[in-house]
């Protein structure tokens, strides 16, 4: 991560660019929040920045996986994987995982991609509510 973040001011030295707009993006070790991080007008600056991403997404989840020390947590990464690896497309699980994210208080109630997600949300609540979950 070091050395790609050397690359990124390297890169803005270089390259001098310009912030053409600001996207929300929830990013790995923020405090559960979206924040507004710049897109700029040179694809390679922005494209250093999702690689910056990535490799705070794999480091997160090797440091979350040596830590998992029971067999159900690891058959729950298991899971996980295989569904990123084969429904990650799937916009059921898109929705599921945001409500998760909602339900365990990872994002905050203000963060929604629509009404839709807010209805789907809504019934999966009551749900997980009767069951006690």
């Amino acid at each position: 991560m070091d050395k790609l973040e050397i690359q990124k001011e390297k890169l803005k030295r270089d390259l001098q660019p310009i912030i053409t707009k600001y996207e929300e993006q929830f990013l790995i070790g923020e405090e559960n929040d979206l924040v507004e991080v710049p897109v700029y007008d040179k694809e390679e600056l922005n494209q250093i920045e999702h690689d910056i991403e990535k490799a705070k997404l794999i480091e997160k989840f090797r440091n979350m996986l040596n830590r998992a020390e029971h067999q159900p947590y690891l058959d729950t990464f298991k899971l996980v994987l295989e569904l990123l690896d084969k429904a990650q497309h799937e916009p059921v699980f898109h929705k599921t995982i945001e409500a998760l994210a909602h339900y365990l208080e990872v994002l905050p109630d203000w963060v929604s991609t629509g009404p839709e997600q807010d209805e789907f949300e809504s019934e999966l609540f009551e749900v997980l509510d009767d069951f006690n979950y």
